[in-house]
């Protein structure tokens, strides 16, 4: 797991790999008086070389490999037309983390630079979908999936039925039925994180009874404001926001979009419970529908770390 300098007295100075097994220390003949440098790989083409130089040491490292790269769609068969959300985490031993350039291609002739973004497809059919990661030497990494976008199904006819004269007609007094405020459920669907809450807001699936125009809140209780030092006299505190809107009955996407001070607080938190609050108004009224949301922080980063199956080199 290190690799070691030789030849410093009775010191021993150490460089520590981040991943993989480091190979054992082996000596490169030095040139001139107080050099001595050592050599070490790990498994995955990365090297180091470091030495004494008169009163201090030197190291350089060899970068042999393109940046881990992890992408999350949304979904691997959306409608025609329909947003899909994408995204890459990506981390290389060597970049900066603004050094490493993401490129993805749609496979419909349209392509993308960035971590993360929405795309629609307009015509069914499927796509090869691939993204590229580039760190700061020029090494790269690549993945590709194939996305399905269905026909349409086509509307299944019926019959008219023909009028029954037997059938008496409407009584003119029975009042009509009296206007309500919309009726709304919501669900969070599952694989959201605290990284994906941070980058790309909380997804939540609303369902409206009729037209409707939807105002969403995200807030934590008084305990866990204050453990993230978000607030500490309110009994609640508004941590994100997001609106919507539908035209008829039916569902949509609401995402709840974090403030700046959320995003910085929650950056270490592991675990954290919030409440989605969502109202549904029409020219009737408003009805609020709530949810307590639990999502915890993502898995550490590891070299063995098992990709959605869909996901694969091209």
């Amino acid at each position: 797991m290190a690799a070691w300098t030789e030849g410093i007295g009775s010191a021993t100075n150490e460089l520590r790999a981040i991943t993989g097994p480091w190979s054992g220390p082996q000596a490169v003949p030095g040139e001139g008086e107080g050099t001595h440098p050592a050599l070490a790989f790990d498994g995955y083409g990365n090297g180091v070389l470091i030495g004494i130089a008169g009163d201090h040491v030197a190291a350089t490292g060899l970068d042999g490999e393109g940046p881990w790269l992890e992408p999350v769609i949304d979904s691997f068969e959306p409608a025609i037309g329909q947003p899909v959300h994408f995204s890459a985490d990506v981390f290389d031993v060597w970049s900066e983390d603004a050094a490493i350039k993401v490129h993805w291609e749609f496979g419909d002739g349209t392509h993308f630079d960035g971590r993360a973004g929405t795309h629609a497809y307009l015509a069914a059919g499927t796509y090869k979908a691939s993204v590229a990661a580039t760190d700061a030497a020029g090494n790269q990494t690549i993945m590709a999936a194939d996305i399905e976008v269905p026909q349409p199904a086509m509307p299944t006819p019926t019959a008219t039925p023909a009028p029954n004269p037997a059938t008496p007609a409407p009584n003119p007094a029975t009042p009509a039925p009296k206007p309500t405020p919309p009726g709304a459920t919501l669900d969070a669907p599952a694989g959201q994180t605290l990284t994906s809450l941070k980058t790309r807001g909380l997804r939540l699936r609303v369902t409206c009874s009729s037209a409707c125009t939807l105002t969403g809140t995200l807030s934590l209780g008084k305990t866990q404001a204050k453990r993230l030092h978000l607030g500490r006299r309110s009994k609640t505190v508004t941590i994100g926001r997001g609106t919507a809107r539908l035209t008829t009955a039916g569902a949509t996407d609401l995402r709840l979009k974090l403030t700046a001070a959320a995003r910085k607080a929650l950056r270490l938190a592991r675990r954290v419970t919030m409440t989605a609050e969502v109202s549904a108004s029409n020219a009737f009224g408003t009805r609020l529908t709530r949810r307590t949301v639990t999502l915890k922080r993502a898995r550490a980063i590891s070299r063995s770390r098992a990709l959605d199956a869909r996901w694969r080199a091209p």
